[in-house]
């Protein structure tokens, strides 16, 4: 399954680490791209992830999930 979203103020390649590092605490999550000119996070799952546990991670590492 492929969820897309921003995790809008990513500026480095540090800030896309930290948030990489947040969402694969996610039970399900198989791979994660993170592409920081357009704030655009793709992620691959084995099973449907709950919306709610993307924003948490993506707030934990510091920035603003929208869809």
């Amino acid at each position: 399954m492929e969820i897309k979203f921003k995790a809008k103020g990513m500026m480095c390649e540090g800030c896309a680490n930290s948030v990489k590092k947040e969402l694969n605490k996610i039970k399900g999550i198989i791979e994660i791209n993170v592409n920081l000119d357009t704030k655009e996070v793709t992620i691959i799952s084995d099973n449907e992830i709950d919306e709610e546990l993307l924003k948490k991670a993506v707030l934990k590492a510091g920035f603003r999930f929208e869809k």
